[in-house]
């Protein structure tokens, strides 16, 4: 299948990306979005380049790179026969020549459904990604499906008219953890990101990190990489904004990686910079939240805090404890990598498509319609019929075992993630998650959850003995 995937990128990042590789513009499409993605803009949500693992044939677009957009556009000119005038319809263009089967939308504020309808061909599934505030005037009626880590924008992408919405989450590729990786701890304490009106509890915490009296006397050393409208008592210690590959490697430079969410998440605590900071191999220092237990185990894998008083004297207590402090970084690095990477999202990615495209072809089961929240899966009697974001751990299970039964290992994979997601520490599901990944060849990211449930697996030890066993076997066809 054709997978095409439409992003917009910083317009500064862009100028950098031209301003360093001089003679960039005058090179052909396909070579200027590949720098441009080399730079490492956003790439925990660039999955066009993995998922030709998985048999697409994958392309991406930044849709707002004047340069490259138009040396497409030259490239193509006799193929198209009326001249786009505005980027937006280039990419119209580029839907109509390359005719992909799944479209991904990572900008759904520019190509929303206003746009994308004028489409003459039209994909057999359209995805939109969303974890920001969404305006009310936008119109999501095209999507078959919306993607995001927050049940907020799930909802609303519903209410504009999305088909479907189902829970997702960014990941960086495993490659990524060896990235200026000797690069020196120059920062005690490191944010870099946006600041303005959406962050006002993000600025009430580095106001109260700048005001500690270390900070005052050069014992503990900043590094604040702000973008956007900085308030007067962060401009002093305010450093220029950093993106793409620049951003990792100030990850990597600092002892602790504060990170605090976006207003509207609420109690909803999942961003990338998680991810990020914590496949840098750097500490990670996050504001808490109530599902924050079900991703890492607090004080061993991160450390976080509910109040600015509570994130002073953690930073004191981790940059006292430098051992203790790279200890729980390793071990956070550890369960990023083998749960929340890019390998392990592209796996979950496709499920989900392969899903919809069934639910897409077929929208009823006999007199049973299949939900709008999530994938069901349903078609033979004994499935539940639930949504993805059921809270039964036990539903979920049945659902992902019923579906491996019927040989259905990929659409599992999905049913088996979303139990993990409710009972992360359950052996068994990390087990049987192994099992349909292995079905279906995947074995590094069978190998992976295989690795969980026997360091989950207790006391049980047949259990332990079976997962040892097909671990063994696992590694053999791995390295054969």
């Amino acid at each position: 299948m054709k997978f095409l995937q439409v992003d917009s990128f910083y317009g500064s990042y862009i100028d950098g990306i031209y301003a360093s590789h001089s003679d960039l513009a005058r090179q052909p499409f396909s070579r200027q979005v590949k720098v441009l993605l080399d730079g490492g803009f956003s790439i925990a949500h660039n999955f066009a380049i993995m998922m030709d693992r998985l048999g697409y044939e994958s392309t991406f677009i930044v849709g707002n790179a004047l340069r490259a957009q138009s040396a497409w556009l030259e490239e193509n000119r006799s193929r198209i026969a009326s001249l786009p005038r505005t980027l937006p319809e280039v990419f119209l263009s580029q839907i109509d020549l390359i005719q992909p089967d799944i479209l991904h939308v990572g900008d759904t504020d520019t190509f929303d459904a206003r746009l994308l309808k004028k489409t003459r061909w039209k994909p057999r599934l359209t995805l939109g990604w969303r974890a920001a505030p969404i305006a009310a005037s936008a119109d999501f009626s095209v999507f078959d499906v919306v993607l995001s880590s927050h049940s907020g924008c799930r909802e609303r992408g519903l209410a504009l008219g999305a088909a479907a919405a189902e829970p997702f989450s960014p990941g960086l590729p495993r490659s990524y953890s060896q990235f200026a990786i000797d690069e020196p701890k120059v920062y005690d304490v490191v944010f870099a990101g946006q600041i303005g009106p959406l962050h006002r509890k993000r600025i009430e915490y580095l106001e109260r990190l700048v005001a500690m009296p270390e900070v005052r006397t050069g014992a503990i050393r900043l590094g604040l990489f702000l973008a956007g409208t900085i308030p007067e008592t962060l401009r002093p210690h305010a450093l220029p904004p950093v993106f793409g590959n620049d951003f990792y490697r100030v990850l990597r430079q600092g002892r602790i990686a504060l990170n605090v969410h976006i207003d509207m998440t609420g109690d909803e605590i999942q961003n990338m910079r998680m991810f990020e900071v914590l496949t840098m191999g750097t500490f990670l220092l996050t504001d808490y939240g109530p599902n924050l237990d079900a991703l890492f185990r607090l004080r061993h894998e991160i450390e976080s805090f509910c109040s600015p008083a509570e994130m002073v004297d953690k930073i004191r207590y981790y940059l006292a404890n430098p051992s203790v402090r790279e200890g729980i970084a390793r071990c956070g690095q550890e369960r990023c990598l083998n749960e929340h990477s890019m390998e392990e999202r592209i796996v979950w990615l496709d499920q989900i498509i392969r899903c919809h495209l069934d639910r897409k072809e077929v929208k009823t089961v006999g007199s049973v319609e299949v939900s709008p929240i999530g994938c069901s899966g349903v078609g033979e009697a004994p499935a539940p019929v639930i949504g993805l974001q059921c809270n039964d751990f036990g539903l979920l299970m049945q659902q992902a075992e019923f579906l491996f039964g019927q040989a259905k290992f990929s659409d599992s994979i999905t049913w088996f993630a979303a139990a993990a997601s409710l009972a992360p520490d359950f052996p068994d599901v990390h087990f049987k998650w192994g099992k349909a990944l292995s079905a279906m060849n995947c074995y590094r990211e069978a190998l992976s959850r295989y690795r969980m449930a026997l360091s989950l697996g207790g006391e049980n030890p047949e259990l332990k003995s079976e997962i040892a066993r097909m671990l063994s076997g696992m590694n053999a066809a791995v390295h054969a």
